[in-house]
């Protein structure tokens, strides 16, 4: 099981990105990045 909690550091399109807060919404779980203006489905995050 993957926790994506507040802090936990992934791999997303070739760099280590850091979790910032999560999303959820009726179309599912949607995380947001760290210094990034773009949230991303957990199926993208490669974790490490």
């Amino acid at each position: 099981m993957v926790l994506y909690k507040p802090g936990s550091q992934f791999l997303y399109k070739g760099r280590v990105v850091t979790v910032d807060y999560i999303i959820i919404r009726k179309t599912g779980m949607w995380i947001r990045l760290v210094g990034h203006e773009e949230s991303c489905l957990p199926e993208a995050l490669t974790p490490l």
